[in-house]
């Protein structure tokens, strides 16, 4: 992906990723909660101000990128996993949902309500802030992961136990470690 992307090409690649998805309750959710509550804020908000893709858009390009990584990951294993096409749309709807709360911190007027008066850490955010707005629990295993994201590097709730939470935290970490160092070269 690149960085010139424009507000209608990525309104169309995010349409494109969200056409992978089945049609249980929670992947339907997770299409509703992108295109209708999140919308254009998370096509337009950067995934750092600090740290890796600074831009507009960053933060799309890095959800997607921590997919394709993990992706990357998940096939070099050859893991036997009954469902595998199940597991990797689940993983396509971690990827999208675990730093939303990006958006709200870097594009405050986009801020619901509740925000100022309940105190989130970044990886519990997304779990509640979907619930709130679709009325759908993000499964246990999947929350789990979306808790567990950042790991050690932070006062994250709950760290990397399981090999997908591992996983998934090493596609975060590769995708914004390897942008941060791209960017410091520019």
């Amino acid at each position: 992906m690149k960085e010139t992307n424009t507000l209608e090409e990525r309104r169309i690649l995010l349409e494109m990723e969200l056409s992978y998805l089945g049609n249980s309750e929670f992947e339907n959710a997770v299409k509703l909660y992108m295109t209708e509550h999140l919308g254009d804020s998370f096509l337009l908000c950067p995934a750092s101000i600090n740290y890796h893709r600074q831009y507009p858009g960053g933060l799309f390009d890095h959800c997607i990128e921590v997919y394709n990584i993990y992706k990357g990951f998940f096939n070099s294993l050859k893991l036997n996993i009954p469902k595998h096409i199940q597991h990797k749309r689940e993983m396509l709807c971690v990827s999208l949902l675990h730093d939303v709360q990006k958006i709200f911190k870097y594009i405050p007027d986009q801020a619901p309500q509740y925000i100022p008066k309940i105190p989130f850490c970044h990886s519990v955010f997304p779990i509640y802030d979907f619930k709130a707005r679709t009325g759908v629990d993000i499964p246990d295993h999947l929350a789990n992961i979306i808790l567990s994201h950042m790991g050690p590097w932070t006062d994250a709730d709950r760290y990397p136990q399981t090999l997908f939470e591992v996983l998934f935290h090493a596609a975060d970490n590769a995708s914004a470690r390897l942008n941060t160092l791209k960017e410091k070269r520019k």
